[in-house]
């Protein structure tokens, strides 16, 4: 592998650098969320809460100089040009270059950096900006591997399936928030993490439905408004909760408890 160039068309590729789904707080059934939580209610886990950002998830992989930008599910840019960009992904590229330039990177290993682009046109656009044109991108996750671990890895799933299995059970090693911080530091500020909103232990957010949702309120206000004004600071997302070295991870959106609520009153 001496680029990602051969990476364009395979599938298992495009599936094992896909960002995992990540579970519900609460228990999640046809739409609906029950008071069960996704994890043992005993365990004493200390978390730390950042914004969830309503824009798109994008993932930057980074190989010796070469990088490709993709979207949850397909690439939607590699360096060259190699795939035509629209205003976003223009944007998306000129920040992966600046990246390439501030840190650096080292020689065959493999990054995969996860982030959220925001801004004009992408989902509740307006909860962040008014321009026509203003994007903002914040990274959530990073891992990395040599080159001849993913290579083996490649060779080894013979399958979609077996790929998204070892995707989805969290097997890529990712990095604890000192190495995220280390990188972001070096970065020179070009690179952002996305809100840090509380350290606590998970023992003190509630468990009750309602209760938990009243607890998000604190957190409703967005903290990546574009426009450089509080005019636009609107209501965030939610919150995503996670351990230091991510062995737990959860989000909790405030629409997902709203429509349980509107559900609960329709029964």
């Amino acid at each position: 592998m001496k680029n990602l160039t051969e990476f364009l068309t395979n599938p298992i590729f495009n599936s094992l650098t896909k960002y995992p789904s990540i579970q519900t707080f609460h228990k999640m059934e046809k739409g609906i969320l029950k008071d069960e939580l996704t994890f043992p209610a005993n365990e004493n886990l200390e978390v730390y809460m950042t914004e969830k950002i309503d824009g798109s998830n994008i993932r930057l992989i980074i190989f010796n100089n070469d990088y490709l930008i993709g979207s949850r599910k397909e690439w939607i840019h590699a360096k060259g040009d190699r795939l035509i960009p629209n205003e976003q992904v223009m944007y998306l590229k000129n920040y992966v270059e600046e990246v390439l330039k501030s840190y650096t990177f080292k020689k065959n290993i493999l990054y995969c950096i996860y982030g959220e682009v925001h801004g004009t046109g992408i989902q509740s656009w307006r909860n962040y900006t008014l321009s026509s044109q203003s994007y903002g991108f914040r990274i959530f996750d990073i891992w990395s591997m040599e080159k001849k671990d993913i290579e083996n890895l490649l060779i080894s799933m013979k399958s979609k399936d077996e790929v998204s299995n070892w995707r989805e059970n969290n097997n890529q090693p990712w990095w604890n928030m000192n190495e995220m911080t280390t990188f972001i530091i070096n970065c020179c500020g070009l690179v952002e993490y996305a809100p840090f909103k509380l350290l606590c232990s998970i023992k003190n957010i509630p468990t009750d439905i309602e209760e938990t949702y009243e607890f998000m309120r604190r957190f409703q206000h967005t903290d990546v408004n574009l426009d450089g004004t509080d005019k636009l600071n609107a209501k965030a997302e939610g919150i995503v909760v996670r351990t230091y070295d991510r062995s737990y991870i959860a989000k909790l959106r405030f629409e997902d408890y709203e429509k349980t609520f509107k559900k609960m009153k329709r029964k």
